[in-house]
């Protein structure tokens, strides 16, 4: 059985792993490897755990084929990377060059490869390698761009079949890992281009921040935790407030009883209404701003007492009640 230091980079994500029981004896875990630092420090870690785990390891790479040449030698980077070690890689490709207009679309296209690799029967779990430095970026891009509570969570360790366990890693940790070992590992060059709001976070802004706080990637690490927590348990009081206030029910519809949620706690305000839009279409696109908007019209109570939202949403009051509910578009003007 392998041993390691319990502080080592292996032995916290050990302890990670076993913690929040991220993967089970016999599983088939698919690594998501780029080629950068953080996957390829995964992808080892993973392999020097594999045995004590008892879980199966292969690779999954994907070609978005955005940086021409350059993504080309990624792909074969990782190929050759994996024949080394005696891995089996998978390798998708998008279709043409520069294809995606968006970041978002790339990933999607990344997560549909990842999801048709799910459904076959040689891998049960993916494994991503975002890391504690991600935690901080992605917190401080989401304060700058105005995102309430529930955006500040931290990113989970786990959701539906994909596993992050490198999270209480530091990006400084994972360069260090490799170093010591000799592992190569391929740079994105456009990771260094600042016209990229996370990456001017990554470059500038959190290397100011730390000549005040050394120790911020590990501080904004463990303020998202304690958010995390402090959210859970107001979507959980919200969920039992909802229980006697709801009134009427149906597929693209809910009404609440106005009195009863007028005397809830601000927060629960908030909370209940996107549950409720939750549970009537998406909260894609449904901003922090358009809640207090919302709450603004509802607590006013006199007025105007309708408010439209994306996804042909409209919120307002009718009777005593607040009634949410999904309408034609031809018939989502906002009414007075």
């Amino acid at each position: 059985m392998n041993k390691f230091p319990q502080k080592s980079i292996t032995g916290k994500v050990y302890t990670e792993i076993i913690k929040n029981n991220l993967f089970s004896a016999g599983d088939k875990i698919m690594v998501a490897v780029s080629g950068g630092a953080d996957s390829i420090c995964l992808l080892s870690v993973l392999t020097e755990l594999k045995d004590k785990l008892n879980i199966e390891l292969s690779v999954a790479h994907f070609n978005h084929r955005l940086r021409g040449e350059e993504s080309d030698e990624d792909e074969k980077f990782v190929h050759d990377f994996c024949q080394r070690q005696g891995i089996e890689c998978y390798i998708g490709r998008a279709e043409k060059e520069n294809k995606y207009k968006s970041e978002d679309q790339a990933r999607i296209a990344r997560y549909d490869f990842f999801e048709k690799l799910l459904a076959g029967e040689s891998v049960d779990k993916i494994a991503l390698a975002h890391n504690l430095n991600d935690q901080a970026e992605t917190v401080l891009l989401r304060l700058i761009r105005g995102s309430g509570f529930r955006g500040l969570k931290a990113i989970p360790s786990l959701r539906q079949k994909f596993y992050r366990p490198l999270l209480s890693i530091s990006r400084s940790e994972i360069e260090k890992y490799l170093k010591k070992r000799h592992f190569d590992y391929r740079t994105d060059s456009s990771n260094a281009d600042v016209a990229f709001v996370r990456n001017k976070i990554r470059h500038e802004i959190l290397p100011k921040i730390a000549e005040i706080n050394p120790n911020i990637v590990e501080t904004l690490g463990n303020s998202t935790k304690n958010i995390t927590d402090d959210y859970d348990y107001i979507e959980e009081s919200a969920r039992q407030s909802l229980g006697s206030i709801i009134t009427d029910q149906a597929s693209h519809s809910l009404s609440l009883d106005y009195k009863r949620w007028l005397i809830l706690h601000p927060a629960l305000k908030r909370q209940t209404l996107r549950l409720v839009i939750a549970d009537i279409t998406d909260l894609i696109d449904i901003t922090s701003k358009q809640i207090e908007e919302v709450l603004e019209v509802l607590e006013r109570g006199r007025g105007k007492k309708m408010k439209a939202l994306p996804h042909s949403l409209r919120i307002g009051l009718d009777g005593g009640k607040i009634k949410i509910e999904k309408i034609k578009k031809e018939s989502k003007d906002e009414t007075k």
